[in-house]
């Protein structure tokens, strides 16, 4: 059935109903208190939800005192919303009529789409027409509905939800309970909107989170995610969401078991929790693992004021334990303590006494046990010293009327006033951590009217403090970093055409073209992207290919000769093909081929020759002038050094017996394996040996990673991901994040390796596979970083089949 789209509103005016709504429309309305039609309805007169609500029964005439609407033709034109409370066979059709009744948007409430088996998925798919068709937003199928403290637009049941700053999105309902929950034992700030997801048949977190963010009774945003279905639209909004307004992500399906648990609750794919956690704080989003830490973390972010910039943290405490557990829990975080200068010591030891500490942490000794102003002293002294952008106060605070002596409440009070006049006239951020926090006490309650956090748990306060150092560090960085958004696609890489001949397993010496000449793959790459027909490419640092001299990439030793990109349209049987990678609709550049398509990129791949017999490798290897790498190239041997197809260290007097005994391995290892040459390449000089790739992620497209390479990268499992296109600074930031980061500079005798080189090779990387989304892999393993400058030894790319 071809769908007629109705909806007159944008998509996003269509959203802001659906979050703001001045009617509603519950269609399914039931006087069964049971039932979810009639908890809604009076969910919605208990929360004080003073706009227009339908109820929508064929055979009802009233409900909870509000006249019954007999079908959906019969709702008055434009609806706001439409909670669409019937079993999941009828929701497409009761859409379409919404559609032709103008209503804006739709909340479905009903399971038993794709997450139950193929009947599910049936209807998903007409759900997806007629929401194609209709212009009808959905939030759902499958979804706890929604909820706006503010107008008291309650489509969730929940009673009680105090009103705040944060706004939520989820795919569970159990999660806003819980965060409910949790807020009201934290005595946080409360929510805005809440939208549970459910399916995102049709509205998703992305722009979800986009509108939420520019909600101006929005101050945080918690997001709890058991898969999204468009990872990259999220990433691209969180970029601009958090440019204003902090977001805070739990997700769920990290490990395998969630994983599959996720597939079958919501039918969402869970990306690998490594990527998923380097995208998304690679988006600006702040990660917490913990169920318990997503209210107080998103709370604190919606109220507290990030750390200074370009200072660290302060602790304060009433007790050695309590101080000690505090810097721990800080130093887990990456949190570092300020060092205070002698003025600062100087003016805390006269406040304190003798017994006290006053160096970061400063532990106050029973100072403030008879006096607790003095925390308030203490904290001026902390932040009138310029290395100090926060102040931390650990311990009682706030109890000590109940612990000492009923009659100190009044200084209690005094106090917390006057930390937050400091707080404010210096702009500088408190946090508080008091064992008292559970309790109903008043100085606390000032605190957080101010905007200071009061947590009972260290570690949460840690857990905070990290988070608001991080806002900092991200403020300040934004212009460095990409917006992620994708360029539009190039041309795409196709694989060249196979040996004409399958039976020609290993062509014998006679069937090769007579002439074997080495070459570069490339002709001069200009910087307005014209190819030279006769120019050979010219290193970085202006030798000539000819020179014999070493160039960034290159190991030392003459050049081989070269030929233009134009001129090499050899044979067939001279052209090593593509073929199939084991993967269903994916294909295997050929290495020659590939290193053609990274210089054409403008990524030097170093100089190499595809040899098509062990003759033409001796040729290779004399004209090199050195000792040089071979390899196999045959479209069945992707891991060659597992097979024997890898020899390091040939020279021209060895290169025919052992390229030969390399077919013989080959075809010992992978029977019937079609071998069409070799390549040859000079051996790299003394250097580190990285890993730089690249995957098209399931959900969020295109990512590259980076860490320790060489045989051992999946044993040592040193790598670090970002989401393509991405910047210089937030290269250096993945080279940082390694272990093998840190021994580029020197380290031990090792050659010292250029990171501005290094983090701009993998931008150009980046830049690659994000303008190419057919490739599904790109492999460059090792790169040696070193003597030799940044080479590429073994070269891998994937792409999916035009056609899959």
């Amino acid at each position: 059935m071809t769908e007629t789209k109705t909806a007159t509103a944008t998509e996003s005016d269509a959203l802001q109903r659906l979050l703001v709504p001045e009617s509603i429309a519950v269609i399914g309305a039931s006087a069964d208190p049971a039932k979810r039609g009639h908890q809604i309805i009076r969910a919605l007169q208990e929360s004080g939800y003073a706009h227009p609500v339908y109820p929508v029964n064929p055979s009802a005439t009233e409900i909870l005192g509000l006249p019954v609407v007999p079908d959906v033709g019969a709702l008055p034109h434009g609806v706001d919303i439409a909670v669409v409370a019937v079993p999941a066979a009828r929701v497409p059709e009761v859409l379409r009529q919404c559609a032709a009744a103008g209503v804006s948007g739709a909340v479905v409430l009903a399971n038993g789409f794709a997450e139950t088996g193929a009947a599910g998925a049936a209807i998903t798919d007409e759900l997806a027409a007629v929401i194609a068709g209709t212009g009808v937003r959905v939030v759902g199928p499958n979804t706890s509905g929604l909820l706006n403290t503010a107008s008291g637009a309650n489509l969730v049941g929940l009673p009680d939800v105090p009103h705040g700053p944060i706004s939520v999105i989820t795919q569970s309902g159990n999660m806003l309970l819980s965060l409910v929950q949790d807020n009201r034992t934290l005595r946080g700030p409360g929510f805005h909107i809440y939208v549970g997801l459910g399916n995102q048949a049709d509205v998703r977190y992305g722009e979800c989170l986009t509108i939420l963010a520019q909600q101006t009774d929005t101050r945080a945003v918690a997001v709890h995610a058991e898969g999204f279905t468009d990872g990259r639209a999220f990433l691209t909004a969180a970029t601009h969401a958090t440019a204003t307004t902090p977001v805070v992500v739990l997700r769920g399906g990290r490990s395998a078991a969630g994983r599959r648990t996720v597939l079958s609750h919501t039918g969402s794919i869970a990306a690998s929790d490594a990527v998923a956690t380097a995208v998304l704080r690679q988006a600006g989003v702040e990660l917490v693992t913990r169920s318990d830490e997503l209210a107080v973390v998103a709370g604190a972010l919606a109220t507290c004021p990030p750390v200074r910039p370009g200072r660290r943290v302060a602790v304060l405490s009433d007790g050695g334990g309590h101080a000690a557990l505090a810097v721990d829990a800080l130093a887990g975080q990456g949190v570092e303590l300020a060092e205070l200068g002698q003025d600062t010591t100087a003016a805390l030891r006269e406040l304190l006494g003798p017994a006290a500490a006053v160096a970061d942490p400063v532990d106050v000794a029973g100072a403030t046990d008879s006096d607790p102003t003095v925390f308030a002293a203490a904290t001026e002294i902390l932040i009138r010293d310029p290395a100090v952008g926060m102040v931390v106060l650990i311990g009682l605070f706030g109890g000590y009327h109940r612990r000492f002596d009923h009659r100190l409440e009044t200084a209690e009070n005094q106090t917390a006033e006057r930390l937050l006049r400091l707080s404010a006239e210096y702009g500088t951020p408190l946090l508080v951590q008091s064992c008292y926090a559970g309790d109903t006490i008043a100085n606390h309650d000032i605190l957080r009217g101010g905007g200071v956090p009061v947590v009972a748990s260290v570690d949460h306060a840690a857990r905070i403090v990290a988070a608001l150092d991080r806002r900092r560090a991200r403020l300040a960085t934004a212009a460095q970093r990409s917006s992620l958004e994708l360029p539009p696609p190039a041309e795409p890489l196709t694989p060249v055409e196979t040996v004409s001949s399958p039976a020609e397993v290993t062509p014998p010496e006679s069937a090769f073209p007579p002439a074997d000449v080495p070459r570069e793959p490339l002709a001069d790459i200009r910087p307005t992207g014209e190819l030279s027909a006769t120019a050979a490419p010219t290193p970085s640092n202006g030798t000539s290919p000819s020179s014999g001299a070493s160039s960034p990439g290159r190991a030392p030793g003459p050049a081989p000769t070269t030929t233009s990109a134009t001129a090499y349209t050899a044979p067939a049987r001279d052209t090593p093909a593509a073929a199939t990678a084991g993967t269903a609709g994916t294909t295997a550049i050929d290495e020659p081929r590939a290193r053609k398509f990274l210089a054409a990129a403008g990524i030097d791949p170093g100089p190499w020759t595809f040899a098509a017999s062990p003759s033409r490798v001796a040729a290779a290897v004399t004209s090199y002038g050195c000792p040089c790498a071979v390899r196999i190239v045959s479209p069945q041997v992707l891991h060659k050094s597992d097979a024997g197809g890898v020899r390091l260290g040939v020279t021209a007097e060895t290169a025919l017996e052992v390229s030969t005994g390399m077919v013989t391995d080959v075809r010992a290892a992978v029977p019937g394996a079609r071998i069409d040459g070799f390549l040859v390449t000079p051996m790299a000089g003394r250097g580190v040996e990285l890993l730089i790739g690249a995957t098209n992620d399931p959900t969020f497209g295109p990512v590259v990673a980076f860490g320790s390479g060489g045989l051992l990268v999946e044993a040592l499992d040193d790598v670090t991901f970002r989401a393509a296109p991405f910047t210089e600074f937030e290269a250096a930031e993945m080279i940082a994040e390694t272990r093998i980061g840190r021994v580029l500079d020197g380290y031990r005798g090792l050659p010292t390796v250029d990171r501005t080189a290094l983090a701009r090779l993998l931008v150009q990387v980046g830049e690659l596979v994000a303008a190419h989304p057919e490739i599904t892999e790109l492999d460059l393993n090792p790169v040696i970083a070193g003597e030799s400058g940044i080479v590429p030894v073994d070269i891998r790319i994937i792409v999916r089949e035009q056609n899959s």
